[in-house]
């Protein structure tokens, strides 16, 4: 595939490997309008994203040494230096979202005025994010702070005009991918509605969205890495329904398909086991979950 070639090229030639990545997986997602069919589009795009790591796993095997180190020394919050801005942390939003909010936002009347991106913390989770950027573990326990809004169960959307507010945190798309009688279509649908509402109800004119960890999603054989019998029993065996292990002894089986970070062993790539009904996946270390959209806006 083309945008694979260019990125390899790039590679080669020595370029930053994830820049180089989130450009390949921005020139897969990106559109001039939310697509009519959004679950076939997802379908269609999870393959060429799978196929991209896929080639990284056979070609350039430290790409993903490369990922790790870099999400592991990464201090700077993607906020840093934007205090005049609403930030809207969507839980779980990844590149996917990201490339289809942007037409959405513009065809809203706002202006996007950037989408690069910024890196998850280590394991890929949310009470990583939290604990790196709040000193909490999870986002319940900093909702009582002055300026921050997490949206409880079933309010994803503030009840009060936020004004004054500097953080809201929007529990979609990951409550929605959670929950696996919804499509990628309506998980969208109500993500970018929820949006609309905090952006107009909050009379801020300038925000930034990001996220706290992309994920990976495999509904279908093609969307994964293919992983063979005796090691999907290892990994079930070590991991769970997980995508990282602290603490925990790895055959060699396990050993070839994760990498590392201090005492956790985490899962790398797009390697999924079977585990019932379950599509989406996070927690481990894939550039698709690690690489999270940062973007800037505002009212035109």
């Amino acid at each position: 595939m083309k945008n694979i070639e260019v990125a390899l090229r790039r590679l080669i030639g020595g370029d930053n490997t994830l820049s180089v990545v989130w450009d390949a997986l921005t020139d897969i997602w990106s559109v001039d309008s939310v697509p009519h069919d959004l679950d076939g589009f997802y379908g269609d795009k999870e393959i060429e994203s799978c196929r991209l790591e896929e080639t990284l796993e056979r070609t350039y095997l430290e790409a993903y040494e490369e990922l790790r180190d870099a999400a592991a020394v990464y201090k700077t919050s993607p906020w840093a230096g934007e205090e005049d801005r609403l930030v809207i942390i969507v839980d779980a939003m990844s590149i996917r979202e990201a490339c289809l909010l942007k037409p959405f936002l513009e065809a809203q009347n706002y202006r996007v005025e950037s989408l690069s991106f910024s890196l998850s913390a280590l394991p890929s989770d949310t009470a990583s994010f939290t604990r790196k950027h709040f000193n909490m573990g999870q986002p319940t326990q900093i909702s009582a702070r002055q300026g921050i809004f997490v949206s409880p169960p079933g309010h994803p959307v503030p009840q009060f005009p936020p004004q004054n507010l500097r953080f809201i945190w929007l529990r979609y798309p990951d409550r929605g991918l959670h929950a696996t009688i919804l499509s990628p279509s309506e998980v969208f649908g109500k993500t970018s509605q929820y949006i609309l509402e905090i952006l107009r109800n909050s009379g801020r004119d300038a925000f930034l969205l990001t996220s706290d960890h992309g994920y990976v999603y495999a509904d279908r054989a093609d969307h994964a890495f293919e992983l063979a019998q005796s090691a999907q029993t290892a990994m079930r065996k070590l991991f769970g329904g997980a995508r990282y292990a602290r603490g925990k002894e790895a055959s060699p089986i396990v050993i070839e398909k994760t990498l590392s970070a201090g005492d956790t062993l985490l899962v790398r790539g797009r390697y999924i086991w079977r585990q019932r009904d379950k599509m989406y996946f996070h927690g481990g270390l894939s550039f698709v979950e690690c690489l999270v959209p940062v973007i800037k806006a505002k009212a035109k």
